[in-house]
């Protein structure tokens, strides 16, 4: 079906990245459910209200392993149908960047979460690669 395919929407969450050594969230290793308060750092109100979950926040994203993680077969899959122009876009909840890192357009890639690799300054709206922080 893919191979005859000219216009192909792809939607992808943390189980393309598990391969690549990055735990998903809910799953019986997930982040989350080995460490439920890190749910917090995810959830905005929290975020905004407890500085302690900011900071946890701030060393989870400098720690993670997406910064040493490689693309897996299936981000490069996705590269190849884009290549052969079969690939209209790319939706992904994952943060880690590594359908870029593999070769997707970031035109065509929509990071409904956002990334990890960028941040913003919520009072004067500045943004920024997150290694210049």
């Amino acid at each position: 079906m893919l191979g005859a395919a000219t216009r192909i929407v792809a939607i992808t969450g943390a189980g393309i990245s598990t391969d690549s050594g990055i735990p998903d969230f809910r799953g019986p290793n997930g982040v989350w459910t080995r460490d439920p308060e890190a749910e917090k750092q995810s959830t905005l109100s929290y975020y905004l209200s407890d500085p302690a979950v900011r900071e946890r926040a701030w060393r989870s994203r400098l720690d993670h392993r997406a910064w040493s993680a490689e693309p897996n077969a299936g981000h490069l899959a996705l590269v190849a149908l884009e290549r052969r122009g079969a690939l209209s876009l790319l939706v992904t909840q994952n943060i880690d960047g590594l359908h870029q890192e593999a070769g997707s357009s970031p035109e065509r890639v929509v990071e409904i979460h956002g990334t990890m690799r960028e941040v913003a300054c919520l009072d004067c709206g500045w943004r920024g690669p997150m290694q210049e922080t």
